[in-house]
Parts: C-alpha cells; structure tokens; sequence
C-alpha cells in the first residue's frame, strides 16, 4: 500500500516553495516596519531565554540547590526575571549563577524595551495634540 502512494512526494516540492514565500514576506515586514520587528525579536529573546534559563537551572540545579520540580524552576526564573528576586528559590552552583546573571541582563533590557515603546507610542500622540 505504501508504495502506491510514494508518488505523493512530489508535493513536498510545493511545500518548500510556500515556505520560501513565507520567508520573503516576513524579510519585506521586517525591513517595512523596524520598530515593530525589534519589539517583536526582543519579546521573542526574552520568551526564549526565560524557557531554556528554566530547563537549564532545572537541569543543572536539581540535585544540588532547593530547586528541584519544574514549578520551582519556572517560578525562579519568571521572578528572576522580572528582577523582584524574592529570595525563596536560588541557584547554588557557578553555572545556576551565570544562567541567573543572564537572565536578570535579559529582564532589564525587557523593561526598558517595554518602557521605550511605551514612551514612543505616547511621545507621538502628544506631539499629534500639539
């Protein structure tokens, strides 16, 4: 039965062109709207790093310091983040500190992205009253 439809795998052909599509329509957003597309990358790094600074002090943290399930993990990381640092979970080892000095760099530069776009969209609205 399988070799009745090998055919079929033609149409992985057209797949890679509509990826190819895909990729040319967002290169042409991006270099239409800048500003957008930072914001947009930046919220991406920062989503990212808080996922993999989660696995990582999950991974390496789990035998050795007081974060040990995947909720504590994800709770350290998201208040880390925000750079609240209650203080209730903490890396213990060299590399559960440097994934920590990475993620408070990412929480900052988070912030005053947010805060900059905030300040943008507000700066023009009152220079429009004006």
């Amino acid at each position: 039965m399988v070799s009745e439809f090998r055919f079929i795998r033609i149409f992985r052909v057209f797949r890679i062109f509509r990826i190819i599509k895909s990729i040319n329509l967002l290169v042409n957003f991006v270099k239409v709207n800048k500003a957008a597309s930072l914001y947009g990358f930046v919220v991406f790094v920062v989503f990212t790093s808080l996922i993999l600074s989660t696995t990582a002090v999950l991974f390496f943290e789990k035998d050795v310091g007081n974060i040990t399930t995947a909720e504590e993990a994800l709770w350290w990381s998201f208040i880390t983040i925000t750079t609240v640092g209650y203080g209730d979970f903490y890396p213990v080892t060299l590399i559960g500190k440097l994934i920590t000095s990475f993620l408070i760099v990412c929480g900052i530069i988070s912030f005053g992205t947010v805060i900059s776009f905030i300040n943008k969209k507000t700066g023009l609205e009152i220079n429009k009253k004006e």
